[in-house]
C-alpha cells in the first residue's frame, strides 16, 4: 500500500524524482534548517488546531479517523487527522471540513 506523505507530496511538487526516493525511504539525510522549519510547522498545526477545537463545540469535530458509522449521523463538522484508505493508496489529511 502506498502511503502519500505531506512531505511526499510537497516533493513531487519540485521533482518527482525525490518524491520517489522519499517513499523508497531512500532521501539523503535532512539539513539542521529543514529540521528546524519541519518543528515549526508541526507546532503551528498543533496551535492552529487546538484554537480551531476550542471555538467548536466537542461534539461537531474528532480527532483521528472516525469509525464506521456513517459520518452523516455523526454530525462532526471538522475531522483532523483521519487516515484515508482507498485502494491501495493511503492519505493522511490534517483536516476534513463537511
Amino acid at each position: 500500500m502506498t502511503m502519500i506523505t505531506q512531505e511526499g507530496f510537497e516533493a513531487h511538487l519540485k521533482c518527482p524524482r525525490k518524491s520517489h526516493l522519499i517513499s523508497e525511504g531512500s532521501a539523503g539525510a535532512q539539513s539542521r534548517f529543514h529540521e528546524w522549519q519541519r518543528g515549526l510547522e508541526k507546532d503551528y498545526k498543533e496551535a492552529a488546531s487546538a484554537h480551531i477545537r476550542n471555538s467548536m463545540r466537542k461534539d461537531d469535530w474528532c480527532i483521528g479517523t472516525p469509525g464506521t458509522k456513517p459520518l452523516s449521523e455523526r454530525g462532526y463538522c471538522l475531522i483532523f487527522g483521519s487516515l484515508i484508505t482507498w485502494s491501495r493508496n493511503q492519505t493522511f489529511t490534517h483536516g476534513s471540513m463537511r
